[in-house]
């Protein structure tokens, strides 16, 4: 999915005034399933000026390692989106995921899905580095480097700074997601809502992410609850019984 990133990235190459969106996002479940999911949204310009955006987009790679790749399709507000989601057995899938994501050299370092489980509640933690003081060239590979001859991407971002007139920190919205299950008790995140949390990260920048979120395990307690209630109700039923018979 880099590569697609990096796709939408060079795109921007000839646009001016146009808005890239990235989304990394994690869904765990309480059992440690759930998927990893990644999402670039170009905004109306963007996809009106790139109409051959699908045949820029190389992804046979992710799909052959198991990912589910859908678009450019159109989005309800304007503009186009491309998704790619890999399904996830156990914390560890997880965290392969996000590396295949990634790659041995990309932005989205040392994340950890991790998860405990007590008789009462089931804990679990997602941890990482949005690493992206290089810029734009943490999205590229030493395989986009040879095809373009060994840059990086094939353009000077100031050069495209200069030639568009903004930042490109404000072009490209980059978001880093996770949805936990049960409620989030501590978290770095700037933004929450109920078991969701999200950071922004910009391009010059580093941003360390933490969160964690617990679960009551209902599946043993509401059995022990019921246990306990039993074995309380049959020890007053006993002593009722010794007391009618004195």
């Amino acid at each position: 999915m880099r590569r697609a990133f990096v796709a939408a990235a060079l795109a921007l190459a000839c646009l001016s005034g146009c808005r890239v969106g990235v989304t990394v996002g994690i869904d765990s479940q309480a059992d440690g399933s759930g998927r990893v999911r990644a999402l670039v949204t170009l905004d109306a310009d963007a996809a009106r000026r790139v109409p051959d955006l699908a045949d820029q987009l190389e992804v046979d790679d992710l799909r052959a390692a198991g990912w589910e790749v859908e678009g450019p399709r159109p989005r309800a507000e304007g503009g186009v989106e491309v998704e790619a989601v890999r399904r996830f057995r156990s914390p560890q899938e997880a965290t392969q995921a996000v590396e295949e994501l990634s790659g041995p050299n990309g932005p989205f370092r040392d994340f950890h899905l991790r998860r405990s489980r007590s008789f009462f509640k089931t804990r679990t933690a997602v941890e990482g580095t949005v690493d992206l003081k290089a810029g734009l060239e943490a999205f590229s590979d030493d395989a986009l480097r040879q095809r373009l001859g060994g840059s990086a991407l094939g353009f000077d971002p100031a050069d495209l700074e200069r030639q568009v007139g903004t930042p490109l920190a404000d072009i490209f919205d980059i978001r880093v997601a996770a949805r936990l299950p049960g409620d989030v008790e501590a978290s770095n995140a700037p933004q929450q809502a109920g078991s969701r949390v999200e950071w922004r990260a910009a391009l010059g920048e580093e941003v360390r992410l933490t969160a964690t979120a617990e679960q009551w395990n209902a599946r043993n307690l509401v059995p022990a609850a019921l246990a306990l209630v039993t074995g309380v109700a049959a020890v007053l039923l006993t002593v009722r019984r010794l007391r009618h018979r004195r």
